[in-house]
């Protein structure tokens, strides 16, 4: 779930562009063309991992991808992390199919001895897999 941006230089670039086509092949994987209002949103996640080895998030992925399959942590897009002694957190974006595989382990990921809290913060995809947390139980 990428995305190319394309700059155009002037309004002949841009009705070049949409004449040649709506959908590119490159290198095997299929570009749709969309205007920017109508990308598709990731769902955004909170993550806390309660591990007193860890000292990073870089670290905290490498064992989500190790212990949870489906999960492909090393492909979700961290935007901040904070981490201290006792515990790591981080939030990211990810794409749909690992929000099917965090509802698979009821957001709770095994991360080296323990397991990790995932919470989604995304209204627009509150309705298809929420995290049960003291609040909606």
């Amino acid at each position: 779930m990428g995305t190319v941006i394309i700059n155009y230089a002037n309004q002949q670039s841009v009705d070049w562009l949409k004449n040649q086509s709506t959908e590119f092949n490159i290198g095997g994987h299929s570009l749709h063309m969309l205007p920017a209002g109508k990308f598709p949103k990731r769902p955004r996640v909170v993550v806390h991992v309660e591990e007193s080895d860890l000292v990073a998030v870089g670290e905290a992925i490498k064992l989500f991808d190790r212990q949870n399959a489906d999960l492909s942590a090393k492909e979700w897009i961290v935007m901040r992390t904070k981490a201290n002694a006792k515990s790591v957190h981080f939030a990211a974006m990810i794409d749909g199919a690992f929000l099917k595989a965090l509802k698979t382990c009821g957001f709770k990921p095994s991360c080296g001895l323990g397991r990790a809290t995932v919470k989604l913060l995304d209204n627009k995809h509150k309705g298809e897999m929420i995290p049960r947390t003291k609040e909606t139980a």
